[in-house]
């Protein structure tokens, strides 16, 4: 189960990144968190943004509901997400975390 914590900014949830990897997507959980696949390299922080992207598109919000609060350097970092109900996050985690 991916842990979400309400904080006074937003929601925020833990992901395990996967650079360079063969597809672009998030699903599955690895450890507690949302494993995203970006196919683009962590150089001069191209991944980062990419999942970003991802990470929107896969919760259905707008790109700018969604940063990296820490972790920038690593592959396990943490997302901000505002603007979205916890129950509505929590659904959409579990759903897919499933996959």
């Amino acid at each position: 189960m991916i842990a979400v914590e309400s904080t006074e900014s937003g929601l925020v949830f833990p992901i395990r990144a996967h650079p360079g990897s063969s597809r672009r997507c998030a699903g599955g959980e690895q450890n507690g968190r949302l494993k995203v696949h970006t196919t683009l390299s962590p150089e001069k922080g191209k991944a980062n943004a990419d999942i970003v992207k991802i990470v929107a598109k896969a919760l259905d919000v707008r790109r700018s509901q969604v940063a990296i609060i820490s972790g920038e350097t690593s592959r396990e970092k943490k997302i901000l997400v505002t603007d979205l109900d916890l129950d509505d996050l929590v659904s959409k985690l579990e759903s897919l975390a499933a996959d």
